[in-house]
């Protein structure tokens, strides 16, 4: 692809790491990711950091060799609908790397990237790259931990320990939670979740069962079946936070339960503006390092993606873009 130029209002960055996400694999390995379906060819890519290469001539807060992590998303202008906390959800929000909408809108796995200035944010100065290029994952943790609402002293049921489960791990600490368990089908990744603080984890393969009575519980594996435990494990009027993306069509599930014990389920998607809260989360110490098990660089980004896929291996998977 030519390199992109400048136009008034935006940045070019030189990326150099972007980890790869879920929907990443999903587009990769099945053609969508849930009800977004890939029609024309489409580059990934959403989670990355880089520098300041340029800047347009109207750009005055933005300056050249800034480090910068982005946010993916522009937000078309306020209406009736889509307003204040909902203006993420609106089908006519541009986000990297989404098949959502015709024609698509291209990722940034590329070497660089030009973007509105208002999606950059700022780097400080201790904060390397790799590690920021995680702002964008940990934001969505932090919104769907903002949809469960105040956790302080609560107990919480994490339901997969990949990427975003084990970010949000670490949201629910910062949000003062009191009690994390974490439930996965992997030994492996339940390390990473007690290496990040997690006080509980359990191996779900093994049937063992996850802690009952639970104020809230977050679904982080977008897999059907896993819903079951969600229910079996949260106390009555308790909350269970659907993160993971499920599939598109119909699912069978038994939500008598719902009803007869005043369930809240939440659905989280995205985020508008908690990539801010999470680059001042890392730039206050918070530490992804054992969850960050593997860097290959771009031209080996087949082997990443299969890497990505092993979660008896991975956890987050970046590509380098420099040397």
């Amino acid at each position: 692809m030519p390199e992109p130029e400048l136009v008034p209002g935006s940045v070019k960055i030189r990326v150099e790491y972007g980890g790869i996400c879920g929907s990443d694999l999903h587009y990769w390995r099945h053609g969508g990711a849930g009800t977004s379906i890939v029609r024309e060819p489409i580059v990934l890519g959403h989670e990355i950091a880089g520098r300041v290469l340029d800047v347009a001539a109207d750009v005055s807060d933005v300056e050249t060799g800034e480090r910068v992590t982005v946010h993916p998303a522009t937000f078309p202008s306020p209406c009736a609908t889509y307003n204040g906390k909902t203006l993420h959800l609106s089908p006519d929000v541009d986000h990297f790397g989404s098949a959502a909408r015709l024609p698509h809108t291209h990722g940034a796995f590329s070497e660089y990237v030009v973007v509105s200035a208002s999606q950059i944010r700022v780097l400080p100065q201790h904060l390397d790259t790799r590690t920021a290029s995680t702002s964008e994952p940990l934001a969505v943790a932090l919104h769907a931990v903002q949809r469960a609402g105040d956790l302080r002293g609560k107990s919480v049921v994490v339901n997969g320990a990949g990427p975003i489960g084990c970010l949000i791990i670490v949201s629910a600490l910062a949000a003062g939670a009191s009690e994390i368990c974490v439930g996965d089908l992997t030994d492996y990744a339940l390390t990473i979740a007690t290496k990040l603080g997690a006080h509980r984890v359990v191996n779900i393969a093994h049937d063992e069962t996850l802690t009952p009575n639970a104020d809230v519980v977050f679904e982080a594996t977008g897999v059907p079946q896993a819903l079951k435990q969600c229910f079996d494990c949260v106390r009555p009027g308790g909350k269970i936070v659907q993160v993971g993306m499920l599939p598109a069509g119909d699912i069978t599930l038994d939500l008598a339960r719902l009803v007869t014990r005043e369930v809240d389920y939440l659905g989280s998607f995205r985020f508008l503006d908690e990539i801010t809260e999470a680059v001042n989360l890392l730039a206050a110490g918070t530490d992804l390092g054992p969850m960050l098990t593997h860097t290959f660089d771009v031209r080996d980004a087949e082997t990443a993606f299969r890497t990505a896929l092993d979660r008896t291996i991975s956890n987050k998977v970046v590509l380098q873009f420099v040397s």
